[in-house]
């Protein structure tokens, strides 16, 4: 009898410990919430990293309510209207610097080449996004893509030429990405994309390049340094890298 007594007690005292547990854990739970929707708001928001773009456009666009919970916010959704309003922006990068700030990290695009189109001239980066219109002046000291047309150009959309454009616009970007990632891009003031079998373009003022066709595209940009470097430094010519295993230079 008594034994059965004391299996009672300690069944209580475990159910005891396990309501206090759980009635802990929740109110632990309800303060954490509490404190996040009553402490944390955004007071603050900052953007970084703008040269061509306006800081203040990039803010009123994000949307950010002031006062607004600070966790609660959709970077996916911010990053998406900034994205959409501005072609200049590559990268978004959203922070929350608790307890009210939230930093907007911009990452621009470079512009590299400018290429004509029936509406004027237009500015784009190495994966060839269209950026913006430009005028000649505007556009001095970047490339120059000769040969083409755009066709219906709008900022922020992938460039599309005219004439062979789902053969041309992957050799183009193919060209300019690497032309930028080995720092060669300096030296180079037109690309003729007038026939995508046979690229030419020139470089550092004393060199025309003949690539042929989108072939071994990255064997034959390393090739061409190896080859200038080779070279006298008064050497004037064309160097003709049509084929990928072997470069031919041929003196003015």
């Amino acid at each position: 009898m008594a034994e059965g007594r004391q299996r009672k007690r300690r069944k209580r005292s475990r159910t005891g410990r396990t309501v206090y547990t759980l009635v802990t854990v929740v109110v632990i739970i309800a303060a954490i919430i509490l404190s996040i929707t009553l402490f944390f708001r955004v007071s603050e928001v900052k953007v970084e990293g703008c040269v061509m773009c306006d800081p203040a456009a990039i803010e009123a666009t994000a949307g950010i309510e002031k006062g607004g919970n600070i966790f609660t916010l959709s970077k996916s959704e911010i990053s998406r209207k900034i994205f959409d309003a501005f072609p200049w922006v590559r990268e978004i990068n959203i922070k929350r610097d608790v307890p009210s700030t939230v930093v907007i990290k911009v990452t621009e695009c470079q512009a590299i080449a400018c290429a004509n189109s029936s509406r004027g001239l237009w500015i784009m980066d190495e994966n060839c996004k269209l950026l913006q219109t430009q005028d000649e002046a505007g556009a001095e000291g970047l490339i120059k893509i000769l040969g083409i047309d755009l066709l219906q150009p709008v900022a922020g959309d992938t460039a599309a030429f005219v004439e062979n454009s789902s053969l041309k616009v992957p050799y183009l970007r193919s060209l300019l990405t690497l032309l930028k990632e080995r720092e060669m891009a300096g030296g180079v003031t037109y690309i003729s994309m007038l026939y995508h079998t046979n690229v030419e373009f020139d470089y550092l003022g004393r060199f025309v390049v003949s690539l042929g066709g989108n072939v071994q595209l990255e064997d034959k940009i390393i090739m061409l340094g190896e080859v200038v470097n080779n070279l006298a430094p008064n050497a004037e010519g064309t160097i003709d890298l049509s084929n990928p295993a072997e470069a031919h230079f041929i003196p003015y």
